[in-house]
């Protein structure tokens, strides 16, 4: 669906259901089907449907969100700063290492879930150069377990990632635990989307000059999700639409914003 079929639907289904409910702007239709996609997304991901199907779990299921799977290389490691004992600022414990021999590596900052993840092996010297292993990602708690013991921690067949943290002000990494120097990161992922936006919020004359905005966006963005998933969409953003007008309370506005964590 193009922006304006999407904003033309809008208009028919909420005119249908919400009777006397005030009009909806713009802005307003492009929030709503903002938050029904990441509903859906996160839905279709972990498999909180009636079907109770995940991602990869069937064929539509990986077809609704095959536009946002990415892929992301990196060779570049970040500084580790600070090591066991040294006291560090807020800003800097996010580069904290837990062991001096993990490595970090960034990851893409529109990175939702990872789905597949592998290292490649081999330092200057390494015996190990090239050698390509998977990458399992583990809890605090299992690091806490697992660190020593010989059987469980990285080895020639597996190394470790750690629970993201924060790089900087706004890059997003991995704290990896492996066997030798990693010379690069692979990662395959399902991406944020972008936001819907019907049209150009400074061009339409009910919002101009408000300074409105999206997930930083306010000119117009088409859905990047498959098509077969644009109808279900529309009608959930509706049916959020319909709800918080018929229902203007906190109580329905705490359970609208529940419904996408």
């Amino acid at each position: 669906m193009t922006t304006q079929e999407f904003s033309n639907e809008f208009d028919l289904m909420y005119d249908n259901a919400s009777g006397n409910a005030p009009g909806i702007n713009l802005y307003e239709k492009s929030v709503f089907l903002t938050l029904a996609q990441e509903e859906i997304v996160k839905e279709t991901y972990s498999g909180y449907t009636q079907s109770r199907v995940g991602f990869e779990g069937s064929e539509r299921r990986r077809r609704q969100l095959s536009e946002l799977v990415g892929d992301y290389k990196t060779t570049t490691r970040l500084s580790n700063f600070g090591g066991p004992g040294t006291i560090l600022t807020a800003e800097e414990g996010s580069e904290q290492n837990l062991i001096s021999s993990s490595q970090f590596f960034g990851l893409p900052d529109d990175l939702l879930y990872i789905v597949l993840e592998s290292v490649t092996l081999g330092g200057t010297n390494s015996c190990l150069n090239g050698k390509k292993i998977k990458v399992k990602p583990i809890t605090h708690d299992e690091f806490q377990v697992d660190i020593d013991n010989p059987f469980k921690k990285p080895n020639l067949r597996k190394a470790w990632r750690m629970d993201l943290t924060r790089y900087g002000a706004s890059k997003q990494q991995a704290e990896l635990f492996a066997i030798d120097t990693i010379s690069e990161y692979h990662v395959r992922y399902v991406r944020k989307p972008k936001p819907i936006i019907l049209a150009d919020f400074e061009e339409d004359d009910d919002i101009s000059g408000m300074n409105l905005s999206i997930d930083g966006y306010n000119t117009r963005k088409d859905c990047e999700l498959n098509t077969e998933v644009h109808r279900d969409i529309l009608i959930r953003a509706v049916d959020l639409a319909v709800l918080t007008a018929r229902e203007n309370n906190l109580m329905t506005r705490v359970q609208v914003n529940k419904k996408i964590v």
